[in-house]
């Protein structure tokens, strides 16, 4: 929400970037290699953590295009 907030009237934000970026990073491969969790719901949970984690991380890095 915050990059979204920042983007409006800022310039730009490729939000499909960054989705397509964290999907293909931060994936089920990723949690079992990092973690070696099998288990549905703690492997969902961790998933969960580390997209956010990536997208924070990306917001401070600057995504913002065209300011």
């Amino acid at each position: 929400m915050k990059i979204i907030v920042e983007a409006d009237g800022k310039g730009t934000v490729d939000f499909d970037e960054i989705g397509k970026e964290c999907l293909s990073t931060i994936n089920g491969e990723y949690i079992i290699q990092k973690y070696g969790l099998m288990d549905g719901i703690k492997m969902k949970e961790k998933l969960r953590e580390e997209r956010i984690a990536f997208l924070k991380h990306k917001d401070n890095k600057g995504c913002r295009r065209n300011e």
